[in-house]
C-alpha cells in the first residue's frame, strides 16, 4: 500500500514537473523575439515558475520516503532521483535564461559590472547591476536643500 501511494505521488509530481518544464521551454524560445516590452512578463512568469519548481522539490519529492518500502522501492528512489535532476537542469536553465533576459534589457553599451552589497538589508547583487546603468549624480552642494527652522526664542521665565 505504502508503495503505490509513494509511486502515484511520483506520479502526480511528474505530471507537475513535465508542466514546468514546457512552459520553461516555451519561455526560451520566446526571449529571442521578444521586445522590451514583454521581457518583464516573462521575468514575472518565469519567477513564479521558478518558485513552483521549488515547492515541486522541496514539498514534493523530497517529501516522499522510500526507506520504509517493500515491493516499489527500487521503481520509486529511481522516479524519485530522475526527478530531482531534472529539477536541477531546471534551475539551471532558469539561472541562464534571467540572464539573458537580464543582457536583453539592457541598453547597449551600458556598463553593469555586479556590486556586491553586504549591508544587511541591502540590495541584490541584480539591484546593482540596475544602479550601474544609472547615469552619474553630481556632487552634493555644500549647503543643504532645506534646514529645521530656528529654535523659538526662550522667554525669561523658567
Amino acid at each position: 500500500l505504502r508503495s503505490t501511494m509513494a509511486l502515484q505521488e511520483l506520479s502526480q509530481l511528474e505530471d507537475r514537473l513535465s508542466s514546468v518544464e514546457r512552459r520553461v521551454d516555451d519561455i526560451a524560445a520566446t526571449i529571442a523575439s521578444a521586445g522590451l516590452e514583454s521581457i518583464g512578463a516573462l521575468k514575472t512568469e518565469l519567477a513564479l515558475l521558478e518558485a513552483e519548481a521549488h515547492r515541486l522539490e522541496s514539498s514534493g519529492v523530497d517529501n516522499v520516503y522510500t526507506g520504509e518500502l517493500a515491493s516499489g522501492k527500487g521503481a520509486a528512489k529511481e522516479t524519485k532521483k530522475s526527478q530531482l535532476q531534472r529539477l536541477e537542469g531546471l534551475f539551471a536553465q532558469i539561472d541562464a535564461l534571467f540572464a539573458e533576459m537580464q543582457r536583453s534589457s539592457e541598453p547597449s553599451g551600458a556598463a553593469t559590472l555586479p556590486v556586491p552589497l553586504v549591508a544587511a538589508g541591502a540590495a541584490t547583487e541584480q539591484t546593482a547591476d540596475m544602479a550601474a546603468t544609472l547615469p552619474a549624480r553630481s556632487p552634493p552642494s555644500a549647503a543643504p536643500a532645506w534646514a529645521p527652522p530656528p529654535a523659538p526664542a526662550r522667554s525669561g521665565l523658567q
